[in-house]
């Protein structure tokens, strides 16, 4: 702790301040602390640490106890030593509030006599029958550092026991009179933390935020002798420390031993450069209290989540502000103290935290953390485009070894996706190659082989030809010689066979009667044998029947178990069943509107439909699958509403029928989203995609467009990197929510510079343009590059360039385009509105005007025409006067040639500046007075 003074006046840096610090600013936490106690209300202030939690609590105890209570602090921190001995760690509790108190006359003897109950049961009963009987002031037990208590794995029955003291005050008044009020590091959620157990989710949470101006009036009375305006000081202060209590009261006392007196006007410079010199530089060896040190030692605490926690923190860094949504890793990166929730948003705490721990810090730190930072960054520098920068083999084995114990951001899982896919589609092809040329292999040599077993088989069956012919005349030549002599000798055989088989037959019959004989003794005595052994086992099975009753009893309670979960399985089972069986006539009512489109003529939004019907099945979630289908329904309906718009009643009826049905298919959407309760991924697209619809449907809703606008940018989808497998929103998407909310909403200007829906849209052109000019696709870039212009024209609606629209481009916009094609790699400084303009100003800078004599006319018409020519854009042989010539725009030079011939120079030749080629006023820029559409942006711009 350190105390610098102005007289008798002091600041406190660090540690609880007493009653006597005079520095001690009084919050709004202070009365509803006192105020929530006063009323018994069970209460906790969890935060940070440094924001004053300890200060808050010494005091508000004194303004207890001077109303007559009965207080004690229970400081857990200095009980980490017991971690591994509940009994000692329940027993030092009972202990304290014994001595402190003045309770028993000999405690030891009290709990060797309760030794046969639990640590918890004992801590119960001393609560009950000693404390509430022994005291009969209202009494307020404050618990400090309760965050010592997370890691330690018995304490989840102390909250327990606490929540039952809250609980027992229906049953018995004593316990009205007892009030617990935790402070720490920690939230709620994190006091109990087997989940099987109610949560702790009793009490009041204070929240204790940092100071404000209109608090401040105590520091100010530190700096009176100090500074001409102390006030504007001490708002300087504030700018700088967010009202953060330990930086605002150190920098109070860094500007106190300052010796120079602050005089008006110096106040803001002066304060910069200290915090710059005294905190910010080199924090590292200065943070001699280690608070900057304990914001950072927070985010590492936890090594499996540090590299989520400074991700996230990246995002807030970077965009100024994140919309929280209570996740867990939110509220570790509030604990740290480094972020704080603004308006149900996160944003950095202070400047100073932002300047410290600033986007090289993190890249620092993740580097320290990532085994691929290095390839991570540049993947992600090229919009995840870099195949070369994936990992492969061992780095990407040693990556996903190490992935395993950690909780990783969104990009790293797809870092590491996108590798052992990429590593996947290389072993496939490698794969592929290797048995292709074993298929050839197998395929010559199996036609070899079947060439020399039809040679051998040839022979073999020319020597068995021969041979069966020769068999076949000697056997007929024997059959005749034999013929005779075997009628004779066959009849005498005939008879003696009959003799001899009727005298068998007699004493097989003799010898089968002695046989049978024989078997029915033996019968008879094996029947005796089982009897016998039969009368034995047949005891034995009456002492076993009452055993196998009591099995049977057993297992008929386990049946009706199994009957009794396999019940709720089926519940579950029909429930799924239901909602499969609502998607599939979802999708299935969304085809038959995309026939009746079709049956309409409007093809397009039949596909749409249909694209829309098959993307479905990329949603796992079954009721978020059905808030997608009902959208799309709802772009059907309102497509078929559009189809019908004519003045004649019936159709007039239709279109009301169709909207309405659009409608209700909206508003079905929006109910289901609102039972989804995982609202990440894929759910924010069709969050965005849903209230787009809306918006459509509701007369451009500025509202809905916005929120659709918001949905999008949540879901973090960039249709230059699109998944296929898991992303449902398209480029069109992108294009149509961002420019519907500019349109809708009148306070947004597309080219304001500081209107983050206008930023992302003006980037999210340029990113089109860029890419496609990467992919030498130079036709659809010189296409996009229209696109821009009239939107950025402010001419979406019409879809064209005008005169009075060119007059008043944005020459800054216009400025970022020609740099896009100015540094074309294949072709740097050839392409480019700069390099048109050059070519302009070498033939004269030709410019119409009203009064122009026929002489001078033809002369400007003869000047554009050479410029036209050096362009391309026009053919050598069209005549001097003539508005014919002009190069079909499919047939431009740059447009023609092969991608792999681009950068050869000079051949093929490219004229300069052939490219971009300008449209306007709904044809060429040329078709008016000849060049002037050109001449306006080249000339005006500055280019």
């Amino acid at each position: 702790m350190k105390e610098s003074g102005n007289g008798s006046y002091r600041y406190q840096v660090g540690g609880a301040l007493g009653q006597d610090v005079l520095s001690y600013v009084t919050r709004e936490a202070d009365t509803e602390f006192y105020q929530a106690l006063q009323k018994q209300e069970f209460c906790y202030v969890l935060n940070c640490r440094q924001m004053g939690k300890s200060s808050l609590m010494v005091r508000t105890l004194a303004r207890l106890q001077a109303d007559g209570w009965a207080g004690i602090v229970l400081d857990f921190s200095a009980k980490d030593s017991q971690g591994e001995k509940p009994d000692r760690w329940y027993n030092g509790i009972i202990n304290q509030l014994n001595r402190h108190f003045r309770l028993l006359d000999n405690a030891r003897s009290w709990l060797k006599e309760r030794d046969f109950l639990s640590p918890v049961e004992r801590l119960e009963e001393f609560i009950q029958e000693v404390l509430l009987t022994g005291i009969n002031q209202p009494i307020v037990i404050f618990i400090d550092e309760i965050d010592s208590t997370i890691n330690l794995n018995f304490t989840d029955d102390f909250f327990a026991l606490i929540r039952a003291c809250y609980n027992k005050r229906a049953e018995n008044p004593d316990y009205q009179r007892l009030t617990f009020a935790l402070l720490g590091v920690a939230s709620p959620s994190d006091l109990i933390s087997d989940k099987k157990r109610t949560p702790f989710n009793i009490g009041k949470a204070i929240d204790l935020k940092g100071f404000q101006l209109k608090e401040v009036g105590p520091l100010i009375e530190g700096l009176a002798r100090k500074a001409e305006h102390p006030q504007t000081v001490l708002q300087e202060v504030l700018k700088w420390t967010g009202g953060q209590p330990f930086l605002s009261q150190r920098l109070c006392q860094i500007l106190v031993d300052v010796p120079d007196f602050i005089r008006a006007g110096s106040e803001a410079k002066l304060v910069e450069k200290l915090v710059w010199s005294r905190i910010i530089e080199n924090w590292e060896s200065t943070d001699e209290q280690e608070h900057l040190k304990n914001i950072r030692n927070r985010l590492f605490s936890n090594e499996q989540n540090a590299g989520y926690l400074l991700e996230l923190y990246r995002k807030i860094w970077q965009n100024g502000q994140l919309k929280f949504r209570n996740y867990p890793e939110e509220r570790d990166l509030q604990l740290s103290g480094l972020v704080v929730k603004r308006d149900d948003y996160l944003t950095v705490y202070n400047t100073i935290y932002q300047q410290v721990f600033n986007e090289p810090w993190i890249d620092r730190e993740l580097g320290k953390l990532r085994p691929y930072c290095e390839n991570f960054r540049a993947w992600l520098g090229s919009g995840k485009t870099d195949l070369s920068r994936l990992l492969r083999g061992e780095a990407l084995e040693q990556a996903e070894q190490w992935s395993q114990s950690k909780n990783l951001s969104g990009e790293d899982l797809d870092f590491l996706s996108a590798s052992r896919t990429q590593v996947r589609e290389e072993e496939i092809a490698a794969k592929e190659r290797e048995a292709e040329l074993e298929r050839e292999k197998t395929a010559r040599e199996g036609a070899e082989e079947a060439e020399k077993i039809q040679a051998k088989a040839n022979q073999k069956a020319q020597r068995r030809i021969r041979n069966g012919s020769i068999v076949l005349g000697l056997t007929l030549l024997a059959a005749i010689a034999c013929g005779a002599w075997g009628v004779q000798a066959g009849k005498k055989a005939q008879e003696q066979n009959k003799i001899a088989i009727e005298a068998e037959e007699r004493a097989i019959k003799a010898e089968n009667k002695e046989e049978q004989a024989n078997k029915e003794v033996t019968n008879s005595k094996q029947e005796l044998t089982e009897l016998k052994s039969q009368l034995q086992s047949t005891q034995k099975d009456l002492n076993s029947k009452q055993k196998s009753a009591n099995k049977a009893n057993k297992k008929l309670q386990e049946v009706e178990q199994a009957k009794t979960q396999l019940e709720k399985d089926l519940a579950r089972t029909t429930e799924r069943y239901k909602e499969t069986l609502q998607a599939f006539k979802a999708v299935r009512g969304l085809s038959v509107l995309a026939g009746t489109l079709r049956k309409e003529g409007v093809e397009k939004a039949s596909n749409e439909a249909l694209r829309k019907a098959g993307l479905s099945t990329l949603i796992d979630d079954e009721e978020l699958k059905q808030a997608w289908l009902w959208a799309a329904t709802a772009e059907g309906h309102l497509s078929l509403a559009k189809n019908n718009n004519t003045r004649s009643p019936e159709q007039q009826e239709i279109r009301a029928t169709e909207l309405e049905k659009a409608k209700d298919a909206i508003e079905q959407s929006i109910n289901s989203l609102k039972e989804i309760s995982k609202q990440e991924g894929v759910f924010q697209q069709v969050k965005a995609f849903t209230y787009f619809m809306k918006g459509k449907l509701n007369k451009d809703d500025p509202q809905a467009y916005l929120m659709s606008y918001n949905a999008l940018k949540a879901s973090q989808f960039n249709p230059l990197s699109a998944d296929e497998k898991k992303d449902i929103l398209i480029d069109k998407d992108v294009e149509d929510i961002h420019y519907s909310t500019i349109k809708s909403n009148n306070n947004i200007n597309i080219n304001d510079p500081d209107n983050s829906v206008a930023k992302s849209f003006r980037q999210y052109l340029y990113d089109g343009l860029d890419s496609l000019l990467k992919q030498d696709r130079l036709q659809d870039a010189d296409l996009k590059t229209y696109q821009i212009m009239v939107y950025l024209a402010q001419r979406g609606e019409q879809g064209w360039l005008s005169d009075q629209s060119l007059e008043n481009f944005p020459c800054d916009e216009l400025k970022k385009i020609d740099g896009y094609w100015y540094n074309y790699p294949k072709k740097p400084k050839h392409f480019g509105f700069g390099v048109q303009k050059e070519i302009w100003e070498e033939k004269g800078s030709p410019t119409w005007r009203a009064n122009m004599t026929e002489t001078e006319a033809g002369e400007y018409t003869k000047k554009w025409r050479a410029i036209y020519i050096d362009l391309g854009w026009k053919t050598k042989d069209s005549g001097e006067d003539s508005p014919s010539g002009y190069v079909a725009y499919d047939k431009i030079k740059a447009f023609t040639v092969p991608k792999d011939e681009l950068d050869d120079s000079p051949s093929p030749e490219i004229p300069r500046g052939n490219i971009p080629w300008l449209w306007w006023n709904g044809g060429w820029m040329f078709m008016d007075r000849e060049g002037e559409g050109e001449k306006r942006i080249w000339k005006d711009c500055n280019l």
